[in-house]
C-alpha cells in the first residue's frame, strides 16, 4: 500500500515542480493524502489498545479497580450472548423499516442508513421520528413505540442486571481472597511492610515475578513479565505527545472548517421552475439538480477561488517569482500550481432498455444509462458537451475520466466555467464530477488535499460531498524537531524492549509446551507450538491488548517513517 512512498520521492518532486513548471502532480498528492489518513486511523486504534492495556497495571495496584475489571471479565460471556439476541432482533427491525418506510423517509433509504438511524434513535436522535411521524402517522408511531420499548427498556435493564450480578460475584471473590490472606499472614506488621514493598516494585516495574498463568492441558506454569505502572504510563504520555506533534489536530481542524465554509458559503441564483420566482440564496447544501451543479460551479466556486480573500492580500503573487499569480482562499490558504484545480468528469453510455424490462413493451423505445463509461468525446449524445470537452479538457484517463485544469488567472477561468455551464458540460450521461486541488497554509505549515464530489445517480438525485485531507510533512528546521526526535527514540527503545520481553516469554512458553507435549516430529512440534502460542495470546484480554498494541506500535512507526 505504501510502496509509492519509496518510488515517488514525493517531497523532492514537489519542490522541483514548484521551482520549474509550477505544476503539481495531483495523483501523487492524492495517494499521499490517503496514506496519511490511514496513518491517522492506525494511530487512533493504537491509542485504544495502549490505554486499554494500562487498565491491567492499575488493576494490579488498586484492589477496587481489580474488582471492576473482574466484573467486566465475568460479564463478557452473558453480554456476548445478549448482544447476539439483540442483533438478531435489531436486524429484523432494520428490514422492517427499510421495506415499509424506505421509499419515503430518507433515513431508511437503504440497509446501512437504516441501521445507523435506528442506532441513533436509541441514543436520543428525534428528527428521524419527526420525519417518520409526518409521513406515517399511525404505523410510524406504532413502530417507534415497539422499537423503543423493546430495545431501550429491555436492553437497559437486562444489561444492568448482568453487570450487578457480576459485580456481586466479583466482590465476594475479592473478599474471600482478602480473608484468606489475613488467615495465612503471621506477623501483621511484617505482612503490611511486604505488601507495601511489593506495591512499590509493581509501580516501578521492578517486580518480575508476576502471577503464574497455567496453560491448557495441565502444562507447567510459566512466568509472565510486565512493565511497571510508571514506565508504561510514561510511554503512553510520550506516545500521545508524539502523535499530537505529528498530526496537529486542532490547527488542522480550523483550516478544514475554513476551507469548507469558503466552498459552501457563496450563493448563486436560481429561477423556480414552478413559481418562476428567483431564489438568490442557493448554496452548496441546497444543490438538487444538474443545473444547480453547473450554476454553483460557474458562480459560487469562482467566488470561493477569487473573492474569498481581501483585495490587498500579499499572498496573491508567488513569493519566489512575483510574476506568477496565486489563488488564495480566506487570505491564508494558497492553492498550489499555476493550474491548481482539476475538474474531472465521467460519462456513461446511453443504451436501449433490456428486452426483459416492462418498458420494452411500450411503443416508443426507451433509453437508459448503461454501466460502461464513455472513453471518447464523440460517444456523447450532446454535441455542445463534445465541443466544450474538446476546448477545455484533455483525453480520457482510466483514473479520472476527462480532466480539465483551471488556471489561476480569473480572466481565463471564470469565462471558461461560464462557457461550461451554458453549453452543459454535465449532461444526462454524466455519472460523476470531481473538483480537487491542493492547499497550503504557511501559518501551521500544513497541506490540504480538497476533493469535491458530485455523483449523478440514475434516480436524478445529486449526491454531493466535500472531503478534505490534511497532511503535515516533516519539517527538520522546526524548533520542535529535536523534541520530536527524542520522543521517537524513546518510543523505539521502549517498543524494542517490550517486544524483546514478549518474545522471550513466548519462547519460554513454546519451549515448555513442546517439552510437555513430547513432540517428536517437526509437524507435531509446530502444531504444539501453535496451540501454546494461540492460548498464550487469547487466554486473557489484557494479553490481547498488549499483543495488539505492540503490533499497532510497529505499524504506526513504519507508516510514519514512510513520510520522512
Amino acid at each position: 500500500r505504501y510502496y509509492h512512498h519509496s518510488i515517488s520521492n514525493f517531497t523532492k518532486t514537489f519542490a522541483t515542480d514548484l521551482d520549474s513548471t509550477l505544476a503539481l502532480d495531483l495523483p501523487s498528492f492524492e495517494n499521499e493524502a490517503v496514506a496519511w489518513s490511514n496513518f491517522l486511523l492506525a494511530s487512533c486504534f493504537m491509542m485504544v489498545f495502549l490505554f486499554g492495556g494500562l487498565v491491567q497495571y492499575l488493576s494490579d495496584l488498586f484492589p477496587r479497580i481489580s474488582v471492576l475489571v473482574d466484573t467486566v471479565s465475568r460479564s463478557i460471556t452473558p453480554v456476548f450472548f445478549l448482544v447476539i439476541i439483540l442483533c438478531d432482533v435489531f436486524f429484523a427491525f432494520v428490514i422492517w423499516c427499510n421495506l415499509l418506510f424506505g421509499k419515503t423517509v430518507r433515513d431508511f433509504s437503504n440497509i446501512q442508513v437504516t441501521a445507523i438511524s435506528l442506532t441513533e434513535m436509541l441514543f436520543g436522535r428525534l428528527d428521524v421520528v419527526e420525519d417518520l411521524r409526518l409521513s406515517f402517522p399511525i404505523t410510524g408511531f406504532f413502530f417507534y413505540l415497539v422499537f423503543m420499548v423493546l430495545f431501550f427498556f429491555i436492553l437497559q435493564y437486562l444489561s444492568r442486571a448482568i453487570v450487578l450480578t457480576s459485580f456481586d460475584d466479583a466482590t465476594r471473590s475479592f473478599e474471600e481472597r482478602q480473608r484468606t490472606k489475613k488467615l495465612l499472614a503471621g506477623d501483621q506488621l511484617a505482612s503490611f511492610f511486604k505488601q507495601q514493598v511489593a506495591w512499590a516494585k509493581k509501580v516501578l516495574g521492578l517486580n518480575f515475578r508476576a502471577r503464574d498463568l497455567k496453560t491448557a492441558g495441565g502444562m507447567e506454569p510459566y512466568p509472565t513479565q510486565k512493565w511497571g505502572l510508571i514506565p508504561f504510563t510514561g510511554f503512553c504520555a510520550i506516545y500521545v505527545i508524539f502523535i499530537s506533534m505529528v498530526l496537529w489536530v486542532p490547527e488542522g481542524h480550523d483550516v478544514v472548517q475554513s476551507l469548507t465554509e469558503a466552498l459552501k458559503r457563496p450563493t448563486f441564483s436560481k429561477v423556480n421552475p414552478l413559481s418562476r420566482e428567483i431564489d438568490l440564496d442557493m448554496d452548496f447544501d441546497r444543490i438538487e439538480t444538474r443545473e444547480d451543479v453547473l450554476r454553483w460551479l460557474a458562480v459560487s466556486f469562482s467566488k470561493a477561488l477569487y473573492n474569498s480573500s481581501s483585495s490587498d492580500n500579499v499572498l496573491g503573487n508567488y513569493a519566489a517569482s512575483p510574476q506568477y499569480k496565486q489563488v488564495v482562499i480566506n487570505d491564508w490558504n494558497i492553492l498550489l500550481g499555476q493550474r491548481p484545480v482539476r475538474l474531472s468528469l465521467q460519462y456513461d453510455h446511453i443504451v436501449p432498455v433490456s428486452n426483459l424490462s416492462v418498458t420494452a413493451r411500450l411503443p416508443v423505445a426507451q433509453l437508459i444509462r448503461g454501466d460502461s463509461l464513455v472513453k471518447e468525446r464523440t460517444e456523447l449524445k450532446d454535441l455542445r458537451a463534445q465541443e466544450v470537452l474538446q476546448k477545455y479538457c484533455g483525453n480520457y484517463t482510466e483514473e479520472m475520466g476527462f480532466s480539465c485544469m483551471l488556471s489561476v488567472d480569473p480572466e481565463v477561468t471564470i469565462p471558461a466555467l461560464l462557457d461550461m455551464r451554458l453549453k452543459g458540460i454535465a449532461t444526462n450521461q454524466t455519472s460523476k464530477m470531481t473538483l480537487d486541488f491542493v492547499s497550503y497554509n504557511g501559518n501551521i505549515d500544513m497541506f490540504f488535499y480538497v476533493c469535491i464530489n458530485f455523483d449523478f445517480t440514475t434516480s436524478g438525485y445529486i449526491d454531493k460531498e466535500i472531503k478534505i485531507f490534511p497532511i503535515k510533512l516533516p519539517d527538520m528546521t522546526s524548533a520542535f524537531f529535536p523534541i520530536r526526535l527524542i520522543l521517537e527514540i524513546l518510543i523505539i527503545a521502549f517498543t524494542v524492549g517490550r517486544l524483546a520481553k514478549c518474545m522471550r516469554a513466548v519462547y519460554c512458553v513454546l519451549l515448555a509446551g513442546i517439552k510437555k507435549g513430547k513432540a517428536g516430529t517437526f509437524g507435531h512440534r509446530l502444531f504444539v507450538a501453535f496451540q501454546v502460542l494461540v492460548f498464550h495470546i487469547v487466554q486473557h484480554p489484557f494479553i490481547v491488548f498488549d499483543f495488539l498494541s505492540g503490533i499497532s506500535t510497529v505499524l504506526t512507526l513504519v507508516m510514519w517513517y514512510s513520510f520522512v
